[in-house]
């Protein structure tokens, strides 16, 4: 399975302590969380979290996923957010936004707020690309 061989590869990685080399990897980082995240918007809403015995997404990621319970909030606020705003999801697949970008969106778009910011979402991800 590629997971297994991306694992594979990256616990082989021999890493420089270069600046070059370091902002690249930062660069994967962010790609990576992109995929995980819509990941984890999509096993959230299939609730397949709960056929293996979690109370929750969030429960499923603190146990199986070895994350502490803040991480796991936020993992599973910002996939389900990005399942309400399709640009800004697409646009951090793509590279064109980064996590820092996708967490200020989370950070200030409520569910109050989710239906203006889808509205205006296409006018929005190009001006924060920006």
């Amino acid at each position: 399975m590629v997971v297994e061989v991306l694992e594979e590869q990256i616990r082989s990685l021999d890493v420089p302590s270069g600046g070059d080399a370091i902002a690249s990897l930062l660069r994967l980082q962010d790609a990576v969380a992109a995929k995980l995240t819509a990941a984890v918007g999509e096993f959230a809403a299939s609730e397949a979290w709960a056929v293996e015995g979690a109370t929750s997404v969030k429960a499923w990621l603190r146990h199986e996923g070895r994350m502490s319970s803040g991480d796991a909030h936020r993992l599973a606020r910002a996939a389900a957010r990005l399942r309400t705003c399709p640009a800004t999801q697409e646009a951090w697949l793509a590279g064109t936004l980064t996590g820092g970008h996708v967490q200020a969106v989370v950070a200030n778009v409520s569910e109050a707020t989710a239906p203006l910011f889808a509205e205006h979402e296409p006018e929005i991800v190009p001006a924060l690309a920006a």
